[in-house]
């Protein structure tokens, strides 16, 4: 009878089956993935976001960071601490179990939100977020960084959440199906991934103040409900994540998307020296002297990006003369 053998009426029927497929390794395959993003995080980390070309090398300067709950300057060291902190607090007036509060704690801990106007610096925090990082002086298990710059994501391409993370991380896999979902798995229960994602407010989409769509992580998802769901952790529920943004995209999305808040408040007088000098050396004081008898230049100097133009227009010689951010932005 084929493949079915019947030995007597109470024998057990036998029935040939294809044998059970191996079970996937993932330790290469996740091991090939950290070694690309470890690569690629160093990228990161050297890549300029300089408005201006530079002949030297410039180290990164502190950069003012508030913590809006409590109105109190905190380091990129402290931005998951206060996370925790605050998640902590709300927990203790928004649930009334233990089993409540835990999950409270667990969903809002592990994102963090950091807002500033353009040239502030935001995309210069993330790099140096992953800069420590690397160097283990922040989150110091952790293993899988992605950093995602928004304005690169195809909002218009589904895709599944392996993919999203690859893609826009500039990270090339090619695995298989089974390969791909036993690597999302694994993914899915790592404490020691870490997502970055700088400049929500130049997503080419509008849909992120809409309800989002509960997806599978091994399924395929608009990139807008993946980001939606990354960021109330129904993916990925034991990654960290830090989204940056101008102000207003990201307080149009709902609360349970935005639990820790933090402002860039940009360069401070210690900062500024110390860029100063990076950027002109032995000539800074002598700049610095002019940058202090136009105050129409000076306050906006907290922003870097300012700063870096208005230094370089006076550190010519035509610059001296310079008096207003108009006179900066069309000086050749």
């Amino acid at each position: 009878m084929g493949n079915v053998e019947f030995r007597s009426a109470h024998a057990a029927v036998k029935i040939h089956q294809h044998p059970e497929p191996a079970p996937v390794n993932v330790q290469p395959l996740a091991e090939n993935l950290q070694s690309q993003l470890v690569d690629r995080s160093n990228q990161v980390v050297g890549e300029s976001n300089m408005q201006i070309q530079l002949d030297r090398k410039i180290e990164a300067v502190r950069l003012e960071v508030l913590d809006k709950r409590n109105n109190c300057s905190v380091t990129i060291g402290q931005l998951f601490d206060k996370a925790l902190e605050k998640a902590q607090l709300d927990a203790e007036v928004k649930c009334s179990t233990e089993a409540a509060k835990a999950e409270y704690i667990r969903r809002h801990a592990n994102i963090v939100w950091v807002v500033g106007p353009h040239g502030v610096g935001k995309t210069t925090l993330s790099k140096m977020m992953v800069n420590i990082i690397l160097k283990h002086e922040l989150l110091p298990d952790t293993e899988y960084i992605f950093f995602i710059k928004v304005k690169d994501i195809d909002f218009n391409k589904e895709m599944t959440l392996l993919e999203f993370l690859t893609t826009n991380s500039r990270v090339k896999v090619n695995y298989t199906e089974e390969e791909s979902k036993a690597l999302i798995t694994f993914l899915h229960n790592n404490p020691n991934v870490v997502i970055l994602f700088d400049g929500l407010d130049e997503a080419s989409t509008n849909e992120f103040a809409m309800i989002s769509r509960v997806c599978k992580f091994d399924g395929k998802s608009k990139p807008v409900d993946i980001m939606k769901n990354l960021f109330n952790l129904t993916l990925l529920p034991k990654a960290k994540i830090v989204v940056t943004s101008t102000p207003g995209p990201m307080y149009k999305l709902h609360p349970d998307y935005r639990p820790s808040i933090f402002e860039v408040l940009g360069l401070l007088e210690e900062a500024k020296n110390n860029l100063g000098t990076q950027l002109c050396g032995e000539k800074y004081p002598a700049i610095k002297k002019i940058l202090d008898q136009q105050p129409n230049l000076a306050h906006l100097c907290y922003l870097p990006i300012n700063f870096i133009f208005i230094v370089f227009c006076l550190l010519s010689n035509e610059g001296s003369d310079i008096k207003t951010m108009t006179q900066v932005l069309i000086f050749p």
